[in-house]
């Protein structure tokens, strides 16, 4: 249930930072999503297009680059890969430190350019 709340979270990220550029909707999105993190590529596809509609993000398509995980081991050392627990591969301990791969982020969007109705009309000073 928490990938439910964190694909609101981002979501909501997406469809403010479109606003604060004007946005009339966002086109394209791109998340880095950890393999140490808790959130997973198939629940974010999932539940996306439900918490999209709409707002300015429906339709729009994902982008997921999966980022391996990276620790630090703080018994014997060794950094290195881990992919799905956090545990040292070489020493077997739990006490490492994630590196990389621990976050769910969204690191981009495309936007559309809003449209606003116009005609306007200049009218120039007179002196």
């Amino acid at each position: 249930m928490h990938e439910l709340t964190a694909t609101q979270e981002l979501v909501a990220t997406a469809v403010e930072q479109a606003r604060l550029a004007g946005a009339g909707r966002v086109t394209d999105v791109w998340l880095e999503i950890g393999s140490l993190s808790t959130i997973t590529e198939e629940a974010v596809r999932f539940y996306w297009p439900g918490i999209a509609r709409g707002t300015t993000a429906a339709d729009s398509r994902l982008h997921v680059e999966l980022v391996p995980g990276l620790i630090s081991c703080r018994t014997c050392g060794l950094r290195g890969a881990a992919d799905d627990l956090p545990i040292c591969s070489a020493c077997g301990s739990p006490d490492v430190s994630v590196v990389q791969g621990g976050v769910c982020r969204l690191s981009a969007i495309d936007i559309e350019a809003a449209v606003v109705p116009g005609p306007w009309e200049v009218h120039a000073g007179t002196s």
